[in-house]
């Protein structure tokens, strides 16, 4: 079953809302001047920018990983501008 947040962010150390899944699908747009980091939470429940992933222009992107994992945006800098997002997280049921 597919979740969707969007919203936007008009400032720093900002974060979206969460969503679980193996597969994140985010949708940036806008006039902005900042950096967004996607973040996924790891076992101990810490939230850990995703490894060599961070946004700086509007653009579509798709994320995976190996297990369902809750995701969420984090403004890790900004300076101007309105940043709007969509965020959706998707997770598969197992096969046997």
């Amino acid at each position: 079953m597919a979740k969707t947040t969007n919203g936007s962010f008009t400032g720093a150390a900002q974060n979206s809302a969460v969503v679980l899944g193996k597969e994140a699908d985010i949708v940036l747009s806008g006039t902005f001047v900042g950096t967004i980091t996607p973040e996924v939470q790891d076992v101990n429940g810490n939230w850990v920018p995703v490894s060599g992933q961070s946004y700086t222009a509007p653009g579509a992107h798709r994320l995976q990983t190996a297990l369902a994992r809750p995701w969420r945006l984090s403004v890790a800098s900004y300076t101007s501008g309105t940043i709007a997002y969509e965020l959706g997280g998707e997770e598969f049921p197992q096969r046997f």
